[in-house]
């Protein structure tokens, strides 16, 4: 909670004489909107490191969440990026949500965390369940791949979790493609494998 955490601060220390002069210049401005000015100097700052010592790849920036993308926040990153990235939350592509955001900011769009499983006998609580078997997990990557790099703004795909890891006190599994012994899930490999041929032929 930023706001919480610059109102926490001392008003003679940096943040908080930055606060205090935010309030005085917006007295009836929500406090969330303070959020632009942090995300302002952090972006700004991030951009110049990166640059300095990148200068020839893509900065993709933060991740935001598909349920969390404050415009105002949003539009202080577009100037120091070559793209947006984005985690989705909706079981199936959202293509109304992603076109609306490229209609909106006019950048590439990066899907950075894709959270997608399927139940295993040994851990049935899996993160980002969209699947009971691995017959249809297979088809279920394909039509979301596909959906998602069918859309001519979109410039990339990562799927979250490599490997297996446990979450929520080993209750919860993070499923990746390869199990906690680094076997992978032979039963989904082709499907996956099929999907991401199928969804490349874009960027030949």
């Amino acid at each position: 909670d930023w706001i919480s955490f610059y109102q926490s601060l001392p008003a003679d220390s940096p943040g908080g004489r930055v606060w205090q002069q935010w309030l005085s210049d917006h007295p009836s401005a929500p406090h969330g909107d303070f959020l632009a000015v942090i995300a302002r100097q952090l972006y700004a700052e991030a951009n110049a490191s990166l640059r300095n010592y990148d200068p020839n790849h893509l900065i993709l920036g933060p991740r935001y969440h598909e349920i969390d993308m404050p415009d105002h926040v949003v539009r202080e990153v577009l100037p120091y990026v070559d793209a947006i990235a984005i985690q989705p939350t909706s079981r199936e592509f959202n293509t109304a949500f992603f076109d609306e955001v490229y209609a909106k900011f006019g950048k590439p769009i990066y899907i950075a965390d894709h959270v997608s499983s399927f139940p295993t006998p040994e851990y049935p609580i899996t993160m980002g369940p969209a699947a009971e078997n691995p017959a249809e997990y297979a088809d279920y990557y394909q039509r979301y791949v596909v959906a998602a790099l069918s859309r001519p703004y979109m410039i990339g795909y990562n799927k979250c979790q490599y490997q297996d890891q446990l979450a929520q006190d080993g209750v919860m599994l993070k499923q990746g493609i390869l199990q906690m012994d680094e076997s992978p899930y032979e039963e989904i490999i082709p499907g996956i494998s099929a999907g991401n041929r199928r969804a490349a032929y874009r960027f030949d």
